[in-house]
């Protein structure tokens, strides 16, 4: 299937937790984040998709994050657990920085 979705969020935090709505893979969701452990750990439930084609149950999925150090995390999950053909887990790693970090990097390049 050949598609472009879209995803924007707006959210806040509540203590520990974040909350999250807006669109959600081109289709309105909102979600939870938890941080655990001073934070390294972030569990998130998002949900999004309520008025599927086939009558499905909405799309659900159930996530962590564990951060190695500030920028580099390994993250894996259930996703759409509540409709039974298309439930899957997943795994994944990602890289992440912030304008300071970009700062730092580009000031050490070496001028030619």
């Amino acid at each position: 299937e050949d598609t472009t979705t879209l995803s924007a969020q707006f959210g806040f935090k509540l203590g520990e937790a974040r909350l999250r709505a807006g669109l959600f893979e081109s289709t309105g969701g909102a979600a939870i984040d938890y941080g655990l452990f001073e934070r390294k750990l972030w569990v998130s439930l998002e949900a999004f998709d309520f008025s599927r084609a086939q009558d499905l149950d909405p799309h659900v999925r159930l996530s962590g994050r564990y951060f190695v150090n500030p920028n580099l995390y390994v993250l894996g999950g259930y996703d759409d657990f509540l409709v039974p053909d298309r439930e899957s887990l997943f795994v994944g790693a990602g890289f992440r920085w912030r304008d300071d970090d970009l700062k730092y990097l580009l000031g050490s390049v070496p001028k030619f």
